[in-house]
């Protein structure tokens, strides 16, 4: 999968691998691919949801560590009864001058949930015990780099900018109600931010983002 640019003179087209595979393979729930198309040779961060995760370890410990074990139950591909589908369009692609940088932004507007057929009935209290469903809207604005003649991703900064339910919508994103709760208005914290780092927290990033909180605007970026 990828993204063409071309430079405005209109002499060097440039092809940007890894732009939006690392959406396709969060969708078919393939971590260790999307793991794997980080940069090698300079540190990669992910800036995600209140957290900062840097270096391997961090990318690792956010995608395989966290989201492998969570959403798929450590799998590594699809699994029967988890949505998380995540187009991305609008992108504005910007390559350094060297040819080896280059910046992306881009929307995604996400659709995500866990099928009834798929809940863990034999545990009360897991998260996967009641079906769930949301959308979420975002904007990534990412920095890559180039190694070895292939575009890895050295920053992956995702801004999400608001969760609704598919029951109520967008409009009464309000309430203290979360994501895991018996909701009926989602919140500023539909998913809750991390409050600890790592490695108090073995899953956590190695900052918080002081800066980090979801718009609940779709027009303000």
């Amino acid at each position: 999968m990828s993204t063409s640019y071309e430079s405005c003179s209109g002499s060097t087209a440039i092809t940007l691998t890894n732009v939006s595979s690392a959406l396709y393979l969060l969708t078919v729930g393939l971590y260790k691919q999307v793991h794997a198309l980080f940069s090698t040779k300079e540190e990669p961060t992910v800036v995600f949801h209140g957290g900062i995760y840097r270096g391997t370890e961090g990318v690792k410990r956010l995608y395989i560590d966290n989201f492998q074990a969570r959403f798929v139950g450590g799998r590594n591909g699809p699994n029967y009864g988890f949505l998380l589908d995540h187009p991305q369009f609008q992108e504005i692609i910007d390559v350094d001058a060297d040819g080896l940088h280059a910046k992306v932004r881009a929307r995604t507007l996400m659709q995500a949930g866990l099928h009834e057929t798929a809940l863990n009935k034999d545990d009360p209290s897991s998260r996967d015990h009641v079906p769930r469903q949301w959308w979420e809207g975002g904007i990534y604005e990412n920095q890559y780099v180039k190694e070895d003649g292939k575009w890895r991703i050295l920053v992956l900064n995702y801004h999400g900018l608001w969760h609704a339910t598919f029951e109520e919508g967008w409009a009464y994103a309000s309430s203290e109600r979360t994501l895991y709760s018996n909701y009926s208005h989602t919140s500023p914290e539909f998913v809750p931010f991390p409050t600890e780092t790592y490695p108090k927290n073995p899953l956590g990033p190695d900052e918080l983002d002081p800066g980090a909180s979801l718009t609940l605007c779709p027009t303000c970026h």
